[in-house]
């Protein structure tokens, strides 16, 4: 997305004495999307250290890694529809499997997906989707039930959103009917008209901690990621999360090694460890979202396998529907969701 986001980076453990001389690999994910824990592990596992940074969404992604000079970073984390988009322009590296050896660990289901049919480019990280979190102290989540209520006047003023294009257009297209992968501008200049009566009552719009804002009473209704509701309700019982009648919308993030990455056999070795069955329970628990390892599944306590929140019940996804790269339609949804935090000041 065409915001100007600042780039964080934090350098987490800079150890005296690492194993491996030489810079540091430099991992680049979303906010709040990786145990610190899990990277201290990491670290005193195999000796490499960490320089982690973080980004608040795919489109301040892709933008570092079309910037002159590339991105800087040794692995990404983009989404499904980012995948593809970056290895279209030709900005992601061709993965050594042979280094991956916990790749048999995952769900053949959510393996070979168009955005990268023989995952030769990236493999699952986590995946979810995007529902309605409601204060249910400051708002009720009887009137909650479909993305089309987030327009009632009862919520107005009480709204938060992300800030991500694709995510919000994808609720207008699903009150409209539509796909959250529509490509046609008549159709999506009809989502921006619905969500410019919607701007006015949005508290606001973030996606580098959400959960906060809900937490500290700054928004009551919010169309939210699974995992940060989860995490939010583990905070405060009173939180109630909602899967939209339409469904919710759905997404992978994927781990993947840029084409200019420095380290990219350092990188393999960094997306192995997360794949281990051990590891990737670890962030599932602590994070909810769920994961694609089967391996790291089972380890998981029952609370967790069946909390519908973290993993949405297959009749959720059956009426859901997963992002998908949209080509050229991507700038036109950009442009939109900039012209209308702009003229509502968002």
């Amino acid at each position: 997305m065409p915001l100007k986001c600042a780039w964080l980076a934090a350098a987490l453990l800079a150890l005296a004495v690492p194993a491996r001389a030489g810079e540091a690999l430099r991992v680049c994910n979303w906010t709040n999307y990786l145990p610190d824990s899990v990277l201290a592990d990491f670290t005193r596992d195999t000796g490499i250290r960490v320089d982690y940074a973080t980004y608040e969404g795919n489109e301040e992604l892709l933008d570092r890694m079309r910037a002159p000079g590339g991105s800087g970073c040794d692995v990404v984390v983009p989404s499904s529809y980012a995948v593809q988009q970056l290895r279209n322009d030709g900005l992601l590296a061709k993965l050594d499997k042979g280094r991956l050896g916990n790749l048999k660990n995952l769900d053949p289901d959510l393996m070979g997906k168009p955005f990268d049919p023989g995952n030769d480019y990236s493999i699952p990280y986590l995946w979810g989707g995007t529902g309605i979190l409601v204060d249910t102290s400051r708002a009720d989540p009887r009137l909650a039930t479909s993305w089309a209520d987030l327009w009632r006047p009862q919520f107005k003023g009480l709204l938060l959103l992300p800030d991500d294009p694709r995510e919000v257009f994808g609720i207008a297209l699903r009150t409209l009917g539509r796909s959250v992968n529509e490509k046609d501008p008549a159709v999506l200049g009809q989502a921006a008209g619905k969500l410019a009566a919607l701007m006015p009552g949005v508290r606001a719009v973030d996606s580098a901690n959400p959960k906060a804002l809900v937490l500290s009473g700054q928004a009551a209704v919010a169309a939210m990621w699974n995992g940060e509701a989860y995490q939010a309700q583990l905070e405060n019982p009173l939180l109630e999360f909602v899967w939209p009648k339409e469904g919710g919308i759905m997404w992978m993030d994927c781990l993947a090694v840029p084409k200019a990455a420095a380290r990219p056999g350092e990188a393999h070795v960094f997306m192995d460890y997360l794949l281990r069955p051990e590891v990737a329970a670890r962030i599932s628990l602590e994070l909810g979202y769920a994961t694609p390892s089967r391996a790291a599944f089972v380890r998981l306590p029952q609370a967790l396998q069946y909390n519908w929140v973290a993993y949405p019940p297959r009749d959720v996804v059956r009426r859901s529907e997963f992002q998908e790269f949209v080509g050229p339609a991507a700038a036109l949804y950009e442009k939109h969701w900039s012209d209308l935090r702009q003229r509502a000041g968002k």
